[in-house]
């Protein structure tokens, strides 16, 4: 994984996040909430964005930001923490002999 990709994952990671906490609430969404602030979307409509409420997307940021920080710190202790023309695999040497 080069460093330019791991910036743009930590870029989309903040990017989630200020969306997220940007929203009013103690950013926990119910069905019922989303009936007064959307009347005009369809139950099943409220019913999937309640599932995608600010809190889940906190709780995804931060098991998202966990796993690229347990692979990077995996991959400087292996020493293919900087970035090269060659595949993170490749590096790591899971190449199995694919080209």
């Amino acid at each position: 994984m080069t460093d330019a990709l791991v910036a743009f994952l930590k870029a989309r990671f903040d990017d989630d996040e200020r969306v997220a906490r940007a929203c009013a609430g103690d950013g926990t969404w119910t069905v019922e909430d989303l009936e007064v602030y959307a009347p005009d979307l369809s139950d099943d409509v409220r019913t999937q964005a309640a599932r995608q409420d600010p809190a889940r997307t906190l709780r995804e940021v931060e098991a998202k930001r966990a796993v690229l920080a347990a692979y990077c710190a995996a991959a400087s202790a292996r020493g293919v923490g900087s970035p090269g023309p060659e595949s993170t695999h490749q590096r790591m040497g899971h190449d199995h002999g694919r080209a």
